[in-house]
């Protein structure tokens, strides 16, 4: 199998601008594939996580989007520190350092290849076979999951994430660090893969805040268009513990 854009080598604008609008092809967030779909998919591909020994490096990943990228512009994770999580929104490809990112969230494209659709900063150094990519990929035309499931880096081990999604970005945050609201419904976007005295299961670690017919938690201010301003905007509404 070929190489991987983002996992190997440094990347290119050309990735990234093609990246954009791979994922702009998704379905979005309100479109959700039936259960017994999306069950059984699960269970066919944690078994190749399983096989090759990746379950501490990568987990499933519903593929979907909150939004449209704008040309030029490629979706890019940040850290942040208070509270702990992650700021994901459309960044200038000119602002990007292409040495230091890699891709994070993998699905397969029109000619059987996995390609990142959203990245993170630093370099991933994991060593990985390749025949892994190849099954995986196999599994997903065989079943039609193109658009239903990819692979997605794991940063987070043992913690389960919460998702808020915005016009302009998501932030990811701490499952610990979230008020449970009664009003808020949520689905899981992500699923890690265990395997424990020879049983491989998996688990649901990444979820997705939205209220019920509305699509997912999204800030009416329209004044809140900066990572400060939508953690102040959680705040007032009652959905962050500190």
């Amino acid at each position: 199998m070929a190489g991987i854009p983002g996992l190997d080598g440094v990347v290119t604008t050309d990735v990234l601008t093609a990246s954009a609008r791979f994922h702009n092809q998704f379905p979005e967030d309100t479109v959700q594939p039936p259960d017994d779909v999306l069950t059984n998919a699960i269970k066919d591909l944690r078994q190749i996580i399983a096989k090759y020994k990746v379950q501490d490096v990568f987990q499933l990943r519903l593929i979907h989007r909150h939004f449209l990228i704008p040309e030029d512009h490629v979706l890019l994770g940040l850290h942040t520190a208070e509270p702990s999580g992650h700021w994901v929104a459309p960044t200038p490809i000119g602002d990007v350092c292409l040495s230091d990112i890699h891709g994070y969230v993998f699905s397969v494209d029109t000619e059987g290849h996995l390609f990142p659709s959203e990245f993170r900063r630093g370099s991933f150094d994991r060593d990985i076979d390749l025949d892994f990519f190849q099954e995986f990929v196999e599994n997903i035309q065989r079943d039609g999951l193109e658009h239903i499931l990819g692979l997605q880096i794991i940063e987070e081990h043992n913690t389960s994430m919460v998702e808020f999604a915005f016009n302009f970005g998501n932030l990811l945050l701490r499952a610990q660090d979230v008020r449970p609201m009664r009003h808020l419904k949520f689905r899981t976007t992500g699923w890690m893969v265990t395997v424990k005295n020879g049983t491989v299961d998996s688990t649901g670690e990444q979820r997705c805040f939205y209220y019920e017919k509305q699509g997912h938690v999204r800030v009416i201010d329209t004044k809140a268009r900066t990572l400060l301003s939508v953690i102040e905007a959680l705040r007032k509404d009652g959905l962050l513990i500190a």
